[in-house]
């Protein structure tokens, strides 16, 4: 990958498809840290290590910290395209481009879909419960639409043959949900942060994997990215991060700590948000709330 940096020069940048992180060697005595995947022979080093790869993190793993727990819920996801069907078309057209065209969302069963890629005309749709037997009722993942016959009018219910009828099969993946514990008594075995240590700091659902209840998980990554970024912006960046013990304690430990409190206000609030909408209590956050959510970093 090429780009041109602030100052117009080529930036050089090599992406690796198909590896997996299988070890992190951060020795203190040296200047840099090492990362071996599997599918590459070839030994990563660097300044430092951004574990940005999700709530299955295998740079955490790497770290010896705890896996994300899974929550009871089961899903299942896929996506459609709206170009060939008119009635996918029309619920997109009429639907804001910030609003999910349709969702159900009941006791037993919830339906999302979003609709953020206008441009590919891409759909893309969730089916959730909390409900095991529900879940393994499903014998082959596109199956899982019958899971909402019952609470849907015949309207709806068209509809929603529509998004079963434009997903290839092969693309709907069943997941269990998954959070990482944000718990005082967890946090409290780190250093003030959730886990990054020497030159290898945590981001996204990797560090604090949340609840999908209205968005946050990707709004606080992209804060993470944005308040990482402010802080290797720094002029002595490179001294630092050549000294294990200055990275861990000035660069590390002081991004995680500068995210904690917020992080771990908005990962609550997405777990009873969560619980809420499965008890179809009101979903929603005073104005308060929302206005310090918005007002960001």
């Amino acid at each position: 990958m090429r780009f041109l940096d602030e100052q117009g020069n080529l930036i050089l940048i090599d992406i690796h498809i198909g590896c997996e992180v299988i070890s992190v060697v951060d020795d203190p005595q040296k200047p840099y840290v090492s990362v071996s995947c599997s599918g590459s022979p070839k030994v990563f080093q660097g300044s430092i290590l951004v574990g940005a790869d999700g709530v299955n993190s295998c740079v955490r793993g790497c770290l010896g910290l705890p896996k994300a727990e899974r929550v009871g819920i089961t899903g299942f996801r896929g996506h459609c395209f709206t170009s060939r069907n008119s009635v996918l078309r029309t619920l997109v057209t009429e639907a804001s481009p910030s609003v999910a065209p349709l969702m159900i969302m009941k006791n037993e069963v919830i339906f999302n879909s979003f609709s953020f890629f206008p441009r590919s005309d891409l759909l893309i749709w969730s089916i959730n419960t909390e409900r095991q037997e529900l879940a393994d009722s499903v014998q082959k993942n596109i199956e899982a639409f019958d899971l909402l016959r019952k609470y849907a009018d015949d309207e709806t219910w068209h509809i929603l043959e529509n998004f079963r009828q434009e997903t290839d099969e092969s693309v709907v993946q069943r997941f269990e949900m998954k959070i990482q514990d944000m718990s005082d008594d967890q946090l409290a075995k780190y250093e003030g942060g959730w886990g990054g240590k020497g030159r290898v700091v945590l981001i996204g659902d990797a560090a604090h994997a949340m609840r999908p209840a209205m968005g946050q998980g990707g709004s606080m990554a992209f804060e993470d990215c944005a308040m990482l970024c402010r802080m290797l912006s720094r002029e002595d960046t490179s001294n630092v991060l050549s000294d294990y013990y200055r990275c861990q304690e000035e660069i590390v430990l002081k991004f995680e700590s500068a995210r904690l409190d917020r992080v771990k206000i908005i990962h609550q609030d997405q777990t009873e948000q969560s619980n809420k909408s499965y008890k179809k209590d009101s979903v929603g956050w005073t104005d308060e709330f929302r206005d310090w959510v918005y007002e960001g970093i």
